[in-house]
């Protein structure tokens, strides 16, 4: 069970990292649009 919890978690590990990063340059992103169309 613990073998597979650790496989598990670093499977998942970079995916949410990943999807952090997605997270951060979209906000970043969204936030230019707004301050540029005001």
């Amino acid at each position: 069970m613990s073998g597979f919890n650790r496989k598990f978690f670093t499977t998942i590990q970079p995916l949410a990292i990943r999807i952090k990063n997605k997270k951060q340059i979209f906000n970043t992103i969204s936030s230019l649009f707004t301050e540029n169309s005001f």
